[in-house]
C-alpha cells in the first residue's frame, strides 16, 4: 500500500474545501518553489520599500538625543502619524498590476476579484484613516490617544497589504506553464524551419528548370 497516495486521497476533500475559500484558497496549488522564489523577491521589496522607515531612523541615531531613546523607539516615531497608511496604499499599485492582467504563458489570475476586492478597500480605509490623522492635525485636535490607535490600524493594514502582495507573487509564479512557452516555442521553430524549407524547395525547382 502507497501511504503517499492514500494520504492524498484522504486529504483532497480538504484541499478542495480550502481552495473554495476567497484570496487564500488558491495556495492549496502552490508548490515550495513558488514560495521560495516569492520570498526572495519579497524580502528585496520590503527592504527598499521601508527603507525610508529604517535608514532615516538609522542616520537619527547619530544625534545624542536618539541614541538615549534608542533605534526602536526613533523607528516608531518615523511610522506613527499615519505613515503606514501611505505605503499601504503605495503597495496595492503593483498588486493591481499583476493580478488585472494575464500574460501569453500564464492562466488566469485565481480569485481576481476578490483580491480586486479587497484591494479597492484596503485603499479606501487607508485613505480615510490618513485623512482624519491630516484632519486633526490641522485643527488641533490630534492627541495621543488618537495616535496609538491609528498606528495600531495602519499597522496591521501594512501588514495586510504585505500578505496580499506575497499571495499575489505566488500565484503568478505558480501560474506560469514553462510547458507552454516550450510549446510555443516549438511551433514557432517549426514555422521558421518550414518556411526555410519552402524557400529552398523553390530555389531547387527554379535551378532545376535552368538546367
Amino acid at each position: 500500500m502507497d501511504i503517499r497516495k492514500i494520504a492524498s486521497r484522504v486529504l483532497e476533500p480538504v484541499r478542495h474545501c480550502f481552495s473554495q475559500l476567497p484570496v487564500v484558497g488558491p495556495l492549496v496549488y502552490c508548490k515550495w518553489e513558488d514560495h521560495k522564489s516569492a520570498i526572495k523577491e519579497m524580502i528585496t521589496i520590503l527592504l527598499f520599500a521601508t527603507a525610508a522607515f529604517w535608514l532615516t531612523s538609522l542616520i537619527l541615531m547619530g544625534a545624542e538625543s536618539a541614541r538615549s531613546l534608542g533605534y526602536i523607539h526613533v523607528l516608531l516615531t518615523t511610522v506613527n502619524r499615519g505613515e503606514l497608511f501611505i505605503f499601504t496604499v503605495g503597495f496595492i499599485g503593483p498588486i493591481l498590476l499583476q493580478t488585472s492582467e494575464d500574460k501569453p504563458n500564464e492562466r488566469t489570475f485565481p480569485g481576481r476579484h476578490w483580491h480586486l476586492l479587497a484591494l479597492m478597500l484596503l485603499a479606501l480605509i487607508a485613505s480615510a484613516y490618513h485623512s482624519q490623522i491630516k484632519s486633526a492635525q490641522l485643527s488641533g485636535t490630534l492627541v495621543q490617544n488618537d495616535l496609538d490607535y491609528l498606528f495600531q490600524v495602519s499597522a496591521g493594514l501594512a501588514l495586510f497589504v504585505i500578505v496580499l502582495r506575497y499571495l499575489a507573487m505566488v500565484y503568478r509564479k505558480s501560474n506560469f506553464s514553462p510547458r507552454i512557452e516550450i510549446k510555443d516555442k516549438e511551433i514557432d521553430f517549426l514555422k521558421e524551419y518550414a518556411k526555410h524549407r519552402g524557400e529552398s524547395g523553390v530555389i531547387d525547382e527554379t535551378k532545376g528548370t535552368g538546367e
